[in-house]
């Protein structure tokens, strides 16, 4: 039977001692929030005339929403100085959440689904009738109207095991991910986060075997092999990049694991995404590639033996490496802030490319810090990293190892390989409170995903499926509630909200 969520399920949740600390209840029994107002865009049309003089619409266009999301928060007047009081005064922004619990206690950890009001603001607070003429003692209540740029809904996750049809190690993934808009045909046929490509190792004790590149049109549900394979027998896949390069094209570049840094790219059309036609290789610098991303559509960063380099091409050609350095590169990152890009590595390396210049200057890691693995910029400039067996978060752009906070260790063994925050486009960048890493175990153990609500305040774990290591993970930028993870033996897991 499908699930009804009723108002005494439901409670909010606040920070009330600031950004990355602990969501607390603003109460059980003396607040409330009425209805939630979120606009959306206006359609406008332009009239033509038929053949027979009639008024038909001729051309319809969408106009931005006509406002921000708005509602109003109710509470007790309990005879203190609230905290929501003191928000309105200080001109605050801040989160707040709705969480529905299904079954439980309503100030516990086991809620169904969050929905959190990012960056709000009190526009207007309203005190509570009273005195009263008659001899009455109703209960004074105040009220705070709000509004807030964006809603991200999370639930709680599961993990479900996909069959690709690969005994190797799957060390990379590429999903197409972009959304078009509404009333047009700009892809046809294209369904976003349907269209992913993985691969990896090419068959152990086998050097005859070539690396196959698996891809599905159905969002994991089936999976193929491209017509040709991109590489020679015995070379590994290990990096897989994919963008659009036209509205009936798109490129996917795999990157070898030899020691040459070879690449080889193919166009595939949509409706033909197993017919693969690979270019001749292009090599990039002198060792195996540590690291590769396309982060804008002329910019694609790749690094080998410590060097970067940076393709305006689309993976056609790479020049001389714009930085030179002797420390492996493991992950790029951009910031949605000021579009600067972010270089981490081993020995607590960290470089950021401000402007796209090709220039990258060295930061500051946290104190102690050892292998960089991964690196994430929310939409609050909060730059979270992976670093040894920890996740950290910087609010100060890595100026200092003062700016640096150990968020959570996983333990030994443990490495954060990936980073995400939820919100994706609809927060310009993800909500820094809304926390998903992928954990890999270096020693062969379970890999696993783990989340956060509360800006890393405190951490839970995915309930972990069979699995001998993770290697990559995609966080959908369009759908807060789903990921695809692969990993070692053929291993590809989805993330999607957990039945109700």
């Amino acid at each position: 039977m499908t699930a009804i969520v009723t108002q005494d399920r439901v409670i909010l949740y606040a920070q009330p001692d600031g950004s990355g600390t602990a969501m607390k209840p603003l109460s059980v029994e003396c607040n409330g929030m009425a209805d939630k107002t979120h606009p959306g865009p206006a359609r406008e049309v332009t009239w033509g005339r038929d053949e027979f003089g009639r008024y038909v619409p001729k051309l319809t266009i969408l106009n931005p929403p006509g406002g921000l999301n708005t509602s109003t928060v109710e509470e007790d007047d309990q005879g203190t100085f609230s905290w929501l009081s003191k928000m309105f005064d200080r001109v605050g922004c801040f989160p707040i959440q709705e969480r529905w619990y299904k079954c439980g206690i309503l100030t516990g950890g086991g809620w169904t689904r969050t929905r959190h009001f990012g960056k709000m603001t009190i526009t207007q607070k309203v005190l509570g009738a009273g005195p009263s003429r008659e001899a009455t003692g109703a209960g004074m209540f105040n009220t705070f109207e709000v509004s807030w740029p964006y809603t991200v809904e999370i639930f709680k996750h599961a993990l479900a095991a996909l069959v690709v049809g690969e005994l190797n190690d799957l060390n990379a993934l590429a999903v197409l991910s972009d959304l078009f808009p509404g009333c047009t045909n700009c892809a046809p046929g294209y369904e976003p986060d349907h269209i992913i490509y993985t691969g990896g190792n090419a068959s152990a004790g086998s050097p005859g075997d070539r690396a196959e590149l698996h891809y599905s049109t159905d969002g994991g549900g089936t999976f193929g092999v491209t017509s040709t394979d991109p590489f020679l027998a015995g070379e590994d896949i290990k990096h897989i990049l994919i963008n659009f390069i036209n509205e009936s094209q798109f490129r996917v570049i795999v990157i070898s694991g030899e020691a040459t840094g070879q690449e080889k790219y193919s166009d595939f059309t949509l409706g033909a995404e197993g017919t693969s036609s690979w270019s001749a290789a292009v090599n990039i610098g002198a060792a195996a590639v540590t690291a590769a991303e396309w982060l804008y559509y002329d910019r694609l960063y790749a690094s080998s033996a410590g060097d970067i380099y940076v393709s305006t091409d689309q993976g056609e050609t790479y020049g001389a490496a714009v930085y030179t350095g002797v420390v492996d590169i493991n992950a790029f990152a951009k910031s949605p802030i000021d579009g600067s890009v972010w270089a981490v590595g081993n020995t607590n390396l960290i470089l950021q490319e401000l402007g796209q210049t090709g220039v990258f200057g060295a930061k500051v890691g946290p104190t102690g810090g050892t292998t960089f693995y991964s690196a994430y910029v929310a939409n609050d400039g909060t730059l979270y990293a992976g670093n040894g067996t920890s996740i950290y978060a910087s609010t100060n752009s890595a100026a200092n190892v003062g700016g640096w906070t150990l968020l959570h260790n996983f333990g030994a063994n443990k490495a954060v390989k990936n980073i995400n925050c939820a919100g994706g486009a609809k927060s310009q960048g993800g909500d820094s409170q809304l926390i998903r890493c992928m954990v890999d175990d270096t020693a062969g153990g379970t890999g696993a995903i783990w989340e956060s609500v509360d800006g890393g305040n405190s951490f839970y774990e995915v309930t972990t499926l069979t699995n001998t290591g993770y290697n990559e993970a995609f966080f959908s930028t369009i759908d807060d509630n789903l990921a695809f993870i692969a990993g070692d033996d053929g291993v590809f897991h989805k993330l999607e909200p957990k039945a109700i």
